[in-house]
């Protein structure tokens, strides 16, 4: 996939959102671990704007319906035609070894958060790690990925930093992400998730986002929005090789 040169305006995320990017906090690029794509790594960059194209069944519009999930979307709002009856973690996460990575920018410096199913399969769990994007983060020398259960280990011995604790509930990402009160009354753990507001928010912690999530099913169109932009384009092939190291 590519990207022509990248045009001025650095609007970003969907009409429906209403959040503008500045030069301290974007929204970088997409990856999906074994998702979509059996086995394999597909990198979808989103800063600046980009049009997918590719066959149909491809994938495209499964891809970009997970644009708002990122800023905190319920994934169970997060619907496509292809999914069938199959749930969000059946659909996009259906190994130990699936995962959906954002990467942003947090006070000019990258971060990212993998989202992947709880050992039950049920929910999604998110983890922060305080650098940008690598393969090696998720796949060992041999080109094997790194299974869920494993991350934290594998990223330490790579020499990644990463959030201790796993976030295992929407209202806990959302606080951290949107740089919002969290809900709970228990006071060690509202200082713990001030603290990765602090390192992992995409706002400064004095202008939270703004919350205006619907209770419908996200829509190609919304998501689409995100990433369409005049004169920037990128071609969806369907699959970008795994890779290892």
């Amino acid at each position: 996939m590519t990207t022509q040169p990248p045009i001025p305006t650095r609007e970003c995320v969907s009409d429906e959102l209403k959040i503008e990017a500045s030069s301290q906090y974007s929204l970088l690029r997409m990856i999906l671990i074994d998702s979509l794509s059996s086995g394999r790594i597909v990198d979808m960059p989103v800063d600046e704007g980009a049009v997918l194209t590719g066959r149909n069944g491809a994938g495209k519009t499964s891809m970009l319906q997970l644009l708002p999930l990122f800023y905190g979307e319920s994934p169970n709002r997060i619907v496509t035609a292809e999914a069938g009856r199959q749930s969000f973690i059946g659909y996009y996460l259906p190994r130990d070894t699936s995962y959906i990575v954002f990467e942003y920018e947090h006070q000019g410096d990258k971060r990212q958060v993998a989202i992947y199913a709880d050992r039950n399969g049920e929910k999604a769990i998110y983890r922060f790690i305080r650098h940008g994007f690598e393969p090696r983060q998720f796949a060992l020398p041999d080109g094997e990925l790194v299974r869920t259960q494993n991350l934290v280990k594998h990223l330490k011995m790579q020499g990644f930093q990463c959030c201790e604790q796993q976030i295992e509930s929407l209202s806990e990402y959302r606080a951290i992400v949107q740089a919002i009160p969290a809900t709970t009354r228990d006071r060690q753990r509202q200082r713990y998730l001030r603290e990765l507001t602090s390192d992992y928010s995409f706002t400064p912690p004095n202008r939270p986002l703004p919350s205006t999530f619907s209770s419908r099913p996200v829509d190609q169109p919304a998501a689409s929005a995100a990433v369409s932009r005049r004169n920037s384009s990128a071609r969806f092939s369907g699959d970008r090789e795994r890779r290892g190291g």
